[in-house]
């Protein structure tokens, strides 16, 4: 798992890369046809970014929770002990 968020971290940061040259691009040109290529570009670029934040959310939120499964489980077996 270490791994997958780690190239994760360096994707988003190629893609924000690839965002910032598509709008220095986009503002640098004067053709329409060129203008629209470049503002796609740095949209996509940036929902790129935007969906591996949201997976690097998600990933945290399934560690948070499987710790507090964990932590319920233990004070499960421990009443059932007592018991």
């Amino acid at each position: 798992n270490k791994w997958i968020i780690i190239l994760m971290n360096i994707m988003t940061l190629v893609f924000f890369g690839l965002a910032v040259y598509c709008t220095v691009q986009f503002f640098d040109t004067e053709v329409t046809n060129d203008l629209i290529k470049w503002g796609i570009g740095g949209i996509v670029f940036l929902l790129a970014v935007s969906m591996m934040k949201i997976f690097a959310w998600m990933q945290m939120d399934k560690n948070a929770l499987i710790r507090e499964i964990k932590r319920l489980e233990l004070q499960v077996s421990s009443l059932a002990g007592k018991m």
